[in-house]
């Protein structure tokens, strides 16, 4: 698409593209320019959301990913329906105790304009002397149902009481500090300037409640696991204390190391005691042999014996008063004096006795008796400690049969107490950290406050409706505009040259307006004779004139294209040239008519060498692909493209192709067509 072509088109759109706008734009500035005056206040909050003390362990570093979470959920807070509700039913409540006579509540004309509308028991929860008494029984009353007053004024009207006005409510973070700004616009001054304050009050309410919820939640979890978990520990260990008490266990490991070490030494004492009586019974015999028969005989006496069995007797009631007596220091001394005095006692008896003092080998029997009453006596306190020391194994043996499965048993209450104990020194370091967290959490609500208040508006916004009229033409304007570039591109017709060209791959060298035969005015006068000039003048260009006569191929696709009108109407030109010019164009230019391509055949013989084809074309219809297969096989049969007449075009369509058409303007079109086009300059006249 040429531009010139496009300026003309949006001059002949003209009307479309100013009128229209400019009704958009009194419409705007009409609707606005009526709406209520608007106020606005501003707050600033200071949170500590990020650099707020805590009582929880200092970190050097910004988490700045949780910082903005509780920056976003301090905003949700602030625009949920709950805070919203409070802000716009406190604000009711206000109006209706102190509106009346304090503008600060709500001007005098909302005011009259709300109590008209308020039903008389509604008007009766309202108490003057307490605003919270008041809000509770407002409160109390928008909850019966979702039919009345209050919750419709609420939830569904469109007043400054309602969620959806409030919903308005601006609030941003100051860049990256503790601060938020809030600010709101409202049609009457004290409720926008009511609002701010309700709403700081209300979010600072909701906010700590959320946090200590929450963090009470988790202490009260805590709590009740470490009640369980103390309550379990206890029972474990009393029920170990209790398995101690029945099985007399003091310290397992001291008991039994104790066990082990007592078996082990009379094992030993045992295996000494052996060998001690197996060495005795041997130098017994060998001393005996020594003696002689005789002697051997005199030393079995009822004396000797009698004794011996006494210092047995004594030797077994040492070792067994060993291990039965607490104080050995003091009982064994009693028995080795009583044994050295039997010892004695043995010693006389065995002085008293007429032995041979001479054995057969000559050795004196003072020797071997002194030797022999030694050896008798150790034999004796052996063999006498040996049942003791047997039956005390005994025992401990027993004591070892016990005390295996009680230390298994032992060992797994234990664990079971160490693992119960570390879940609960767990859980306490957890309610340690919970609490401490809640209290961090309820210090991090309560430092919201403000440092900015909001301010009485006492002036209204300027009114934006000519702003706003100015943007509603230019958005009519650019609609419009669109919308006609749109259409013109999704146009499939031949209504200019560019596109009769892509379509039909002809060149378009001949154009014909479309002659309405309509009463109207015409944008050129005598349009059908000045059209014809101009055509016949364009088809001499063509054409190349000599002395001989020229034909001239009218064809067309279709039938009804217009060969017959513009044939008359060339020749009609032709003539007026003749006339004018005395030339001879009527006998030169000859004008040759042949049927519609589609319903008959053209004889090549028909068409004669050197004449120029003209392919006629509506420039209303569109062109298809058998249209092209028509014109291939006629570029075929004459060897030569045609030339395109196209018909029926409009005035615009001419004027980019042929110049000093006389054009009648108005002087809006000439106007917008200087602005389009760019021509500010104006026309030198010549002398």
């Amino acid at each position: 698409m040429k531009f010139s072509y496009f300026i003309r088109l949006l001059i002949k759109r003209w009307m479309w593209l100013l009128i229209l706008p400019i009704l958009a734009a009194v419409y705007v500035y009409s609707k606005t320019n009526k709406s209520p005056k608007e106020y606005t206040s501003t707050m600033t909050l200071y949170t500590g959301l990020t650099s707020g003390v805590s009582i929880a362990s200092e970190q050097s570093n910004v988490d700045y990913s949780q910082a903005l979470i509780a920056y976003d959920n301090l905003i949700n807070v602030m625009k949920s329906q709950k805070t919203l509700e409070g802000v716009g039913l406190r604000l009711f409540c206000g109006a209706m105790m102190f509106g009346e006579k304090d503008a600060k509540y709500i001007t005098k004309q909302y005011y009259d304009y709300l109590i008209k509308s308020v039903p008389p028991d509604v008007l009766k929860l309202i108490n003057k002397k307490s605003e919270q008494d008041t809000y509770t029984k407002c409160k109390a009353y928008m909850g019966k149902d979702e039919d009345n007053f209050i919750y419709n004024l609420i939830y569904k009207s469109g007043t400054n009481f309602s969620i959806g006005s409030l919903s308005n409510i601006s609030i941003r973070r100051i860049s990256t500090s503790d601060l938020v700004e809030v600010s709101y616009k409202a049609n009457d001054p004290g409720m926008c300037y009511r609002s701010l304050l309700i709403l700081y009050g209300e979010t600072k309410l909701n906010f700590q409640a959320l946090k200590t919820e929450q963090s009470d939640d988790v202490v009260k979890y805590f709590e009740q696991e470490m009640g369980v978990l103390k309550t379990s520990l206890g029972g474990l260990e009393d029920n170990l204390v209790n398995y101690s008490k029945e099985n007399k266990i003091i310290n397992y490991d001291e008991q039994s190391k104790l066990i082990v070490s007592q078996k082990f030494g009379l094992d030993d004492k045992m295996d000494n005691l052996s060998m001690m009586a197996e060495g005795a019974n041997k130098s017994i015999a060998e001393l005996e042999k020594k003696m002689g028969i005789q002697n051997r005989l005199r030393l079995k006496s009822d004396q000797i014996v009698s004794i011996r069995n006494q210092i047995a007797k004594l030797s077994a009631e040492k070792a067994a008063s060993s291990f039965s007596s607490i104080d050995t220091s003091k009982v064994s001394p009693v028995f080795d004096r009583r044994i050295d005095l039997l010892r004695g006692q043995f010693r006389a008896a065995l002085d008293s006795m007429h032995l041979i003092q001479n054995t057969d080998e000559g050795v004196t029997i003072e020797n071997i008796l002194s030797q022999w009453l030694n050896n008798v006596i150790a034999y004796d306190q052996a063999i006498a400690q040996m049942p003791i020391i047997d039956k005390r194994a005994k025992l401990i043996n027993e004591l070892f049969d016990q005390y295996s499965p009680l230390g298994a048993n032992v060992k797994r209450q234990e664990r079971e107490i160490g693992v119960t104990e570390q879940q609960y020194l767990t859980v306490l370091a957890g309610l340690h950290s919970a609490r401490l967290k809640d209290q961090s959490a309820k210090m991090s609500a309560g430092s919201i406050s403000l440092l900015d208040p909001p301010t009485y508006p006492f002036s209204f916004l300027p009114n934006k409706s000519s702003l706003r009229g100015i943007i509603g033409f230019l958005a009519v304007f650019l609609l419009i505009l669109v919308i006609i570039i749109i259409i013109e591109f999704s146009d499939r017709t031949m209504s200019n040259v560019e596109r009769a060209e892509r379509f039909s791959k002809l060149q378009v060298g001949l154009l014909f307006p479309l002659i309405s035969s309509k009463k109207k005015k015409e944008r050129i006068d005598n349009m059908d004779e000045v059209a014809s000039n101009f055509l016949a003048v364009e088809l001499l260009r063509i054409i190349k004139i000599g002395t001989e006569p020229v034909q001239i191929n009218l064809l067309s696709l279709y039938s009804q294209e217009g060969k017959s009108f513009i044939k008359e109407r060339l020749e009609s030109a032709f003539q007026r040239l003749d006339d004018q010019n005395n030339t001879k164009l009527r006998e030169l230019v000859v004008l040759k008519e042949f049927p519609a391509l589609s319903d008959q055949y053209i004889d090549k013989n028909d068409i004669s060498e050197g004449s120029v084809t003209i392919i006629f074309a509506r420039a209303n219809r569109a062109w298809k692909t058998v249209d092209t297969r028509i014109v291939e096989l006629l570029t075929k049969q004459i060897g030569a493209k045609p030339i395109m007449l196209l018909n029926g075009v409009a005035v615009e369509v001419l004027e980019s192709q042929w110049a000093n058409l006389p054009v009648k303007r108005s002087k809006i079109r000439m106007f917008l067509h200087k602005v389009l086009t760019l021509e500010f300059t104006s026309k030198n006249k010549f002398s």
